[in-house]
């Protein structure tokens, strides 16, 4: 049984019922909300606003503010890579959720950014009790991960680059 779960979820997120000719059930993910376009709109040479929008397939939006409920459903966290090849910690920011249309996640750096550096930004969902919309389909994929890297626009304001590398 569990290598036919195993192959379900592996084949379009469809989860056979444990008993014999039983129904099958949907994923708890299978036509959930999920991340998907990130922008990010300088404020000048070391802050600006990274934006993940977070789609939902029908329109139906999470069901809570996934960072301001206790425990929060999400865990964000954003690395700076530096040329020896070490992860540091990013300048802080701060994490909004925005209910949308279209719902985003919104982090702001005040000040602390340099124009050339390459991030890794991580969201991890809560696994035990993760964001989830009004028919209880989780945010997915539970664990996001995007790699970026800065540069300075014509003005001088810090805008997503091109690639990770010149």
């Amino acid at each position: 049984v569990l290598q036919e779960i195993l192959l379900g979820l592996l084949d379009g997120g469809v989860v056979p019922s444990p008993s014999v000719g039983g129904p099958t059930l949907p994923s708890p993910s299978q036509g959930g909300p999920t991340f998907s376009a990130a922008n990010f709109a300088g404020t000048g040479a070391a802050g600006g606003t990274l934006a993940i929008e977070i789609a939902a397939a029908d329109g139906t939006p999470l069901t809570r503010d996934p960072l301001t409920v206790t425990p929060k459903q999400l865990a964000v966290t954003v690395f700076r890579f530096t040329d020896a090849g070490d992860w540091a910690p990013a300048a802080a920011f701060t994490t909004v959720y925005e209910a949308g249309p279209p719902s985003r996640l919104k982090l702001t750096w005040a000040s602390g950014l340099v124009a050339g550096g390459r991030y890794r930004l991580n969201i991890e969902s809560n696994h035990r009790k993760p964001p989830v919309d009004a028919r209880m389909r989780a945010l997915h994929p539970l664990s996001w991960s995007l790699h970026f890297r800065l540069a300075a626009d014509a003005a001088g304001s810090l805008s997503l680059a091109d690639s990770l590398y010149p």
